[in-house]
Order: C-alpha cells, then sequence, then structure tokens
C-alpha cells in the first residue's frame, strides 16, 4: 500500500475508519445547505426527515464542523441521540441528555443542577466561536412522545433570556415513524409547538442515482489520505492506478447491484453509510486480493454483506 509519510498509520485512513471519511452527496449538501438558511435566518426549529438508514445521522456528524454564520464564524452544533422510548418523566429526559453529551453532574442531580449543565455547556460552545447562536440536533427523534417536547421549549427559553443564545432544535427521525409525532403536533391544543419547531420540513435521502454513485466514486479517486498522499483508491491499488484504473468506473455494476437490492426492500435510495462501508470494503479488502480484473460483481455482492442491506435480503 502506498503511503511515503513514516508517521502514516493505515489504519486512520478513512476506508478503513469512516470517522475521518470527507465524501461529500448531493444530499448531505442540500442539507448543508438547508442547515446554513436556517442559521443565517435564525430560524426557531426544523424538523429533517427520511427513511431509516438513509444516512440522516452520519450526514449531521460530517456537517457539524462545517456551519457558519453569515460572519464565517463557525456556529456550533451538538448533537444528542434520543436513547429510549421508556422515558416517561421529563428528569428521566434530561438525564439522558446530560449522559450522552457526558457532562459532569452531582451524584444525585436535580432537574434544575441539569438544565444548568445543559445550557451552560452550549453556552460555553458558542462564546468559543464568537457567536451567539447554536444548533441542538435531536436525532432519534420518533422515538419521543407529545411531552417531552417541553423540554427542548425550556432549553430554548433558557438559553435566551440567561445567555442571550439563539438555539435551533433540529428534530431528525424517520419518516413514517416521526410522522406519528407530527400528527399529534398539528393538533390543536398542540399547535405551538408546530408553530415553534416544526414550520420547517426538510427530507433527506440516500443516492437516487447512478450518477450520484459515481460522484462519490470520483472522490475516491481525487481525495487524498495525507495531503500529499496519494488518492483514496491509490492508497490500496496502486499498481492498478498508475495503469489507469478508477474506481467510478464500476458505478453502473455497483449502482445495478444495489438496485437489486432496492427493489426487494421497497426502499427508495442507498444511505450514504451502507454505501461508504459497501465502497470501502470493496476496495480495502476484495480489489486489493482478486484484483480488478476479477468477478466485480460478485466482489461487490460479497461488500455488501457486511451492509445490513445484503442481511435483511436473506432474512425475507
Amino acid at each position: 500500500m502506498a503511503n511515503d509519510n513514516e508517521n502514516f498509520d493505515i489504519y486512520d485512513h478513512p476506508v478503513l475508519n469512516m470517522a475521518n471519511m470527507r465524501i461529500q452527496t448531493r444530499p448531505m449538501q442540500s442539507l448543508h445547505d438547508a442547515l446554513i438558511r436556517l442559521v443565517w435566518t435564525y430560524a426557531v426549529g426544523a424538523a429533517v426527515i427520511g427513511f431509516s438508514r438513509a444516512g440522516k445521522s452520519f450526514a449531521f456528524e460530517l456537517l457539524a464542523n462545517k456551519i457558519k454564520a453569515r460572519n464565517g464564524k463557525p456556529v456550533p452544533v451538538v448533537i444528542y441521540s434520543v436513547f429510549s422510548r421508556d422515558m416517561h418523566t421529563i428528569k428521566a429526559m434530561y438525564e439522558d441528555i446530560t449522559d450522552y453529551i457526558n457532562l459532569p453532574l452531582p451524584k444525585r442531580p436535580r432537574i434544575p443542577e441539569m438544565k444548568a449543565a445543559i445550557t451552560m455547556y452550549i453556552a460555553e460552545r458558542a462564546v468559543e466561536c464568537g457567536v451567539k447562536i447554536a444548533v441542538f440536533v435531536i436525532d432519534e427523534a420518533q422515538r419521543l412522545n407529545i411531552k417531552q417536547l417541553d423540554v427542548f421549549s425550556e432549553l430554548h427559553d433558557i438559553m435566551k433570556h440567561k445567555y442571550g443564545i439563539h438555539v435551533i432544535m433540529i428534530f431528525v427521525g424517520n419518516k413514517d415513524q416521526l410522522s406519528t409525532l407530527l400528527k399529534q403536533i398539528i393538533r390543536g391544543e398542540n399547535q405551538h409547538l408546530q408553530g415553534r419547531f416544526f414550520r420547517q420540513l426538510v427530507e433527506f435521502k440516500g443516492l437516487s442515482t447512478m450518477r450520484e454513485v459515481k460522484e462519490c466514486l470520483d472522490q475516491y479517486d481525487t481525495l487524498r489520505y495525507t495531503k500529499c498522499g496519494p488518492t483514496y483508491t491509490e492508497q490500496f491499488l496502486p499498481e492498478e492506478y498508475s495503469h489507469g484504473f478508477r474506481l467510478s468506473s464500476l458505478a453502473p455494476v455497483m449502482w445495478d447491484s444495489f438496485r437489486d437490492i432496492q427493489k426487494t426492500l421497497s426502499i427508495d435510495s442507498w444511505g450514504i453509510e451502507h454505501f461508504i462501508k459497501t465502497t470501502s470494503t470493496l476496495l480495502s479488502d476484495y480489489l486489493t486480493q482478486y484484483g480488478v480484473d476479477g468477478d466485480i460483481e460478485t466482489m461487490i455482492n460479497h461488500s455488501m454483506t457486511v451492509d445490513e442491506l445484503n442481511s435483511l435480503i436473506e432474512i425475507l
């Protein structure tokens, strides 16, 4: 494998460590643009919906450090993932948030102490960035019930009145399941929540066309790790790359393989997290072992077994 940097650790490479992956997709760019619009217009909240495993959580993790205010300063993005549907009290909700963000608390914290810890954390992040705005992402929001939304109203109000910081609440959830909560919100007694947090709706999809798949594979052929190192493809296939092979040439057969799965599972697009797992496995495990002249379709199908999409087909 090609890399001349003596401090280089192959297991930090984006192909092997998704935390370092920087692939951009059209859906992710659309989500980025939507978040920028929400920040620049000082929206109070929004809902981001998409099918299960579309890559919503993964997209937010990649975009968290890329949201800028109008003045170019970074906007802090705090991500919280709702752990369970079994939180029946407001106190349990606050406990879950503080635990997820890993905030220091007394042994048996009371609600006011947890509120203070959460809001202080957000305020400190905003001060560090030199801005008066922050984004709070509530992932897996379909696990919430209608009463638990009051927690986020409280946090928003505390941030505004105590710290003078505007917090945008972004509720992220699976399309079918979150729609149940949204239907409750539009009822008369809950319309204040709709007006506050759910006036704007953003739909997130995975890769929907072969062209989008090729655009992602093009990035494997051009992105480098490290800065002066080889491209992602070249790192694992140096000889083949020097002779003209490009991973993007496999876009048609990869898309056809996904389409077979898509028809079986009735999903509308290829989740970016699943796509990256498949592509990285194909590149780092199969093509390096069997070569670019081997049975590409079989290698792709085997790579997809890393992804639960193909596992679901076996169950079905």
